[in-house]
């Protein structure tokens, strides 16, 4: 197969957004007394086995893991919060390691605290291996990931041309205050966590971190927010100064495009329409969100997929999003599995 060959259909599935919460993990979050991962969100009773058995029945070959771990880490001194992000980095890397087939893994990152933000990337690299890292749209600080502070630990996964998946924050968009019921239109999971995304990709924009750091692999969670939709919006026009067009360094749309996003929840014909148009097909990636919505949620991703992007681009469509766009950026996955490196896949 050569690099500008597809995969060919039935290769795989690889479910880029897939949350382990180890029951280690949780143990050891509850010894603490966290107990949830956010407001709105309870810790869920996640486990291997459920995962695993999910994936069988749903036809999911592999699965890319993720931890998320709550806010309330950081209110613990740095000490427990850099302990509490290794462990769950080593209890993903033992999964994969494992299961080298089935799964890959994503380092938590403590952003917020770049010394141990620099210290885990190392660690998570260099020795457990791990295929990439996941960082909140919004960091426990409630700063912007294009802020200063965090400028070192992209600069250091770009130098790794490191797969990064971006996720929105469980407790994203929380109210506090005497108006809180009042000022919550909605729970996060509706309306802010797509939003926080969408100000993610946005900051990493301007502030620059984009054109700075070309080499990381930028994995969007829920088809970018709302940035297929927007993305004119991001171009410059009179009221941009003369800064904010200086700071992307980039043309906006081009630079958007180069991002790869996961559909998990978003592949409603028109939600794939704009994603198409933005980024094309080859950056569109197959996710369920597991396990949030269970075994039926999983098994509606793959058949959604399979109809509506079947509908737009045919089974080579459905080969690139279920498994092959996913091959280039896990190559351990993808050798694991026997499936051809590639570059890239015929447009859809």
């Amino acid at each position: 197969m050569t690099a500008a060959e597809p995969c060919q259909p039935g290769t795989a599935w690889i479910d880029v957004h897939h949350h382990a919460y180890h029951p280690l993990l949780v143990r050891e979050l509850r010894r603490h007394g966290i107990t949830r991962l956010g407001a709105h969100a309870p810790m869920p009773d996640w486990n291997v086995r459920d995962s695993v058995e999910a994936m069988d029945r749903a036809g999911v070959t592999a699965a890319i893991l993720s931890v998320i771990l709550p806010d309330a880490v950081f209110s613990l001194p740095a000490g427990p919060t850099r302990r509490l992000f290794r462990l769950a980095n080593e209890l993903s890397a033992r999964l994969a390691e494992c299961n080298p087939g089935r799964f890959g893994a994503l380092a938590a990152i403590p952003l917020g605290d770049p010394p141990g933000a620099l210290a885990e990337v190392a660690y998570a690299f260099d020795v457990l291996g791990l295929d990439g890292a996941v960082l909140p749209a919004v960091p426990a600080d409630g700063s912007q990931l294009g802020d200063p502070l965090h400028a070192p630990v992209f600069d250091e996964l770009d130098r790794r041309k490191a797969a990064v998946f971006i996720h929105p924050r469980a407790s994203a968009g929380t109210c506090a205050g005497p108006n809180a019921r009042r000022a919550q239109i909605a729970p996060p999971a509706c309306l802010e966590s797509v939003f926080s995304t969408t100000r993610a990709v946005v900051s990493l924009l301007y502030s620059g971190t984009l054109g700075r750091c070309p080499d990381i692999e930028f994995i969007v969670a829920h088809a970018g927010g709302v940035l297929p939709y927007l993305a004119d919006r991001a171009e410059p026009t009179p009221e941009f100064t003369e800064a904010d067009r200086a700071a992307a360094r980039a043309d906006p749309r081009s630079a958007l495009s180069t991002l790869n996003y996961e559909v998990t929840r978003s592949v409603a014909p028109a939600m794939l329409r704009c994603l198409r148009e933005l980024a094309g097909g080859r950056r569109v990636l197959f996710g369920t969100g597991y396990p949030a919505g269970g075994d039926e949620a999983m098994g509606a991703a793959v058949e959604e997929v399979r109809a509506w992007v079947y509908g737009l681009g045919g089974q080579e469509a459905v080969t690139a999003v279920a498994g092959c766009n996913a091959s280039r950026l896990f190559p351990r996955l993808a050798s694991a599995l026997r499936l051809p490196a590639v570059e890239e896949v015929h447009a859809w």
